[in-house]
């Protein structure tokens, strides 16, 4: 008689929208107990052998594939024996290693226990659903005593009416309070079918709602777990300790990395509302650093693979981006927070896509991605923009998506695999081939030239060769293939940068394409500087067509490679000498004052270097040649600025800003030696100066041409004598001079300063240069002290063929 009333576990389970068994049985399988307390005792054995966090892991999982051989005794007592090593360990941050993984194994313990003790302590949900089953069968009970009297009353009575069930005293289902029995054909009486439906309704309905608590229950210390072991992996990786050598297989579950997952959208939606939100990049940076924990140790100095991720986490990062949407990493992307925070984000963002390219390398034990469409290993997050994504442009929210994800991409610094580099570099070239030709059709729909709305800016390609240029092989092969050489080498880019970095890094490994990029550049100097060839300024041709135009990337690929071909450029390693150098130092001074600085470092490390492998062989014969060519490299940057000023001679304003540019960045460079100050600093101090002495260099009794003479020119020379002593001085460290001119330095040393050993003559100081300018009074390593130097070293011989040597104020 209780059947129609009668639930059970797999009633419930149905019914509620969570599983509470179902949570805690996937819960226990992922944690395991005895697995802890193996890892506990295998971390308590090893510590005190262990000389650092990263030896205990490697020790650890050592003793603990042996665990076979624990017994029950030892594994009781394993926490208790990790607690007794405090403070007998090699260092501070093994203490704290061993302490936090005490906590951790203490932590999967407690939290298995609680999520047990949910389903299965008295009391808890499997007592309270008993007890709902119970209290359903009683109140049918009640019922059927009801039935009863009404059958009693109905046999009472001379003239038979209907039975009439009352609701008896503590029925809690919804029934009716009065209604008639249900009266078979055969005479009998029974309950409706209604009241027992309602009854057992009734009391599910209370069992579901008890399971969905626990289920809520469960949910709350899983969460509180996961968030305190991301806590405790961050901190773990702080000491230097790997998890993937940890013997504890509860950091990259698939579970942990779902919750990862769901912890990183969580941060995103709150950034999205309060780009300030600390407490969201914190969040961020706790799972950034699993990300970056996996990332440790795969790849040397140089890009390449030298290490293996283990199974687990290789499963981590692919359920990671399983559980994230295209959307959920294009929004990632295109986040903006506060200036604050913006260090720690990018921090983030660079964690995230080393991720996604180390998961699909498998040369560090990653997935191959599939070179099509219709083969597909990777995660859809990430295949959406890897295949075909310029046939889903539409509308600008498709390219702001995938600007997204590439400026993810764009924070790489570990290198793609070959095959996803290439998906990489075809997404990025075919998007930017697609935005142009959706751009050039949208200009020629309307006879004025102009959009009717702003211009497509695609900026998601360059994240993504960025990307690529961190793998040397796949660049060098897109700058040998004609079409793509062409899209990199001329675009129009709204962000060039990508594109940059990738012909630099293809003409690093091959001159003749690095020859090729010089050239492509110096022919047509407007693709370094909008302005000139511009009939306005600030208006390139480009600009024009009202194409997003940017040639920064452009600029970096061609300073970079200049520098790197000037031995070539001008035959001094034996070569033909090459190019149109002129045209060559001109796109030199047309570049980025930070561009022009490295370029004129470089220049002057060159002028250096030439001057010491000149005194180191004491090759006489070559001495005109030599300091000809290191006053032609001083000249060559000057003809370059002066070619530049003359050209916008009708444009005052921006020919002072040329020459305040080429002051500073002449005495940033030649200043770099000083005071160990990097070259960045001394050019932002030196541009600072030469503010406050001048303001931007311009005067209406001197031309720009005349002030360049008087300021950058001499002060480019000067830093070229100074070059010239302190290669001489190199050469004399390094024990290159001849053994007579070392003994005549030294002696004239000692009859000048009574002995020691002479400190390196460094280059000129900015500050007194710039004192030099103003004052004409004094310069670095005073004019006395700059000729006294060319004596210790008996440099007269040379000056009288090199007059530019000698300065004679």
């Amino acid at each position: 008689m209780t059947q129609g009333v009668h639930f059970d576990n797999e009633d419930v389970k149905a019914a509620a929208s969570q599983d509470p068994w179902e949570l805690r049985d996937d819960f226990v399988d992922e944690v395991d107990v005895e697995d802890i307390a193996e890892a506990a005792l295998s971390y308590a054995m090893a510590a005190e052998e262990a000389g650092s966090a990263e030896e205990l892991a490697e020790l650890a999982t050592e003793e603990h594939q042996g665990a076979a051989q624990f017994n029950s005794d030892d594994l009781a007592d394993a926490e208790g024996r990790l607690a007794e090593t405090k403070g007998n360990l090699a260092t501070p941050e093994l203490e704290s290693t061993v302490d936090i993984l005490g906590k951790t194994v203490t932590l999967a313990e407690d939290t298995v226990q609680e999520v047990d003790d949910e389903i299965y302590a008295h009391g808890s949900l499997n007592t309270k659903v008993a007890d709902h089953r119970q209290a359903a069968v009683d109140e049918l009970n009640l019922w059927f005593t009801a039935l009863q009297n009404g059958v009693d009353e109905y046999n009472d009575m001379a003239v038979p009416e209907p039975v009439v069930l009352l609701k008896p005293d503590g029925s809690s289902a919804a029934n009716p309070a009065r209604q008639l029995a249900h009266e078979e054909p055969t005479g009998v009486f029974s309950l409706p079918d209604d009241i027992i439906v309602t009854i057992r309704q009734h009391h599910l309905d209370a069992a579901v709602e008890d399971a969905e608590a626990t289920a809520a229950a469960i949910d709350g210390h899983i969460e509180s777990y996961r968030s305190t072991l991301t806590t405790y992996g961050a901190e773990l990786t702080d000491n230097g300790y790997d998890m993937a050598d940890s013997p504890l297989g509860i950091w990259h579950t698939p579970e942990m990395a779902e919750y990862h997952a769901q912890a990183l959208n969580e941060a995103v939606e709150a950034l999205e509302e309060n780009p300030d939100d600390a407490d969201a990049v914190a969040s961020l940076e706790r799972v950034s650093g699993f990300l970056g924990a996996i990332a440790a140790d795969l790849y040397d100095e140089n890009g390449n693979p030298i290490g293996q991720m283990s199974a687990s986490e290789s499963r981590y990062l692919r359920e990671l981006y399983e559980s994230l949407s295209a959307d959920d990493l294009a929004r990632l992307g295109n986040l903006e927070v506060s200036e604050d925070l913006q260090g720690r984000f990018d921090a983030i963002s660079t964690s995230v896509a080393n991720s996604i390219n180390i998961m699909l390398d498998p040369a560090v034990g990653g997935i191959e991605p599939g070179r099509s469409d219709r083969y597909i290993q990777m995660p859809d997050s990430i295949a959406e923009f890897m295949y075909r994504y310029d046939e889903k442009l539409e509308e600008i929210e498709d390219l702001e998506r995938f600007n997204g994800f590439g400026g993810l991409m764009g924070h790489a610094t570990v290198p793609p695999g070959d095959a996803f580099a290439e998906l990489q570099a075809d997404a990025a070239l075919s998007v930017q081939r697609r935005v142009e030709e959706l751009n050039n059709d949208r200009v020629f729909l309307h006879k004025d030239g102009h959009f009717s709305s702003p211009a497509w800016e695609n900026t998601g390609s360059s994240g993504l060769l960025h990307s690529v240029s961190l793998n040397s092989d796949v660049s060098l092969a897109l700058m040998r293939n004609p079409d793509d050489k062409e899209t990199l080498l001329a675009g129009p880019w709204a962000d060039s940068t990508g594109a940059g970095a990738v012909m630099l890094v293809a003409g690093q490994q091959d001159s003749g394409i690095a020859r090729e990029v010089i050239d492509f550049y110096a022919e047509d100097l407007s693709r370094l500087d909008g302005d000139w060839g511009a009939p306005l300024l600030g208006h390139s041709p480009a600009d024009l067509l009202q194409h997003p135009t940017d040639l920064r990337g452009f600029q970096e690929a061609f300073s970079g490679l200049a520098l790197q071909e000037l031995d070539s450029m001008y035959g001094f390693d034996g070569g033909t000498a090459w190019g149109n150098r002129d045209d060559i130092f001109t796109g030199v001074a047309l570049l980025d004052g930070d561009l022009n600085l490295t370029f004129k470092e470089g220049v002057n490390e060159k002028q250096r270097e030439l001057a010491a492998d000149f005194f180191a062989t004491e090759a006489t014969g070559e001495v005109t040649n030599t300091f000809e060519s290191i006053h032609n490299l001083s000249q060559a940057l000057s003809e370059g600025e002066r070619a530049t000023i003359s050209h916008f001679s009708d444009h005052k304003a921006k020919q002072d800003e040329l020459v305040h540019k080429f002051f500073t960045t002449a005495l940033g460079a030649g200043g770099r030696f000083i005071d160990g100050d990097t070259a960045t600093n001394v050019y932002n101090t030196a541009s600072d100066v030469v503010k406050a002495a001048y303001g931007a260099p311009s005067s209406d009794k001197e031309s720009a041409l005349e002030q360049h003479a008087r300021t950058t020119q001499f002060a480019q020379e000067e830093i070229a004598r100074h070059a010239v002593v302190a290669g001489a001085y190199d050469a004399y460290s390094s024990g290159g001079l001849s053994d007579d001119r070392r003994a005549a330095f030294e002696e004239n040393y000692e009859d000048l300063h009574g002995g020691g050993i002479p400190s390196d003559p460094g280059l000129p100081n900015p500050a007194s240069l710039i004192d030099y300018y103003e004052e004409g009074n004094s310069i670095p390593l005073s004019n006395r002290d700059l000729n006294e130097w060319q004596d210790l070293l008996e440099l007269d011989d040379y000056t009288g063929k090199a007059d530019w040597l000698r300065y004679e104020k």
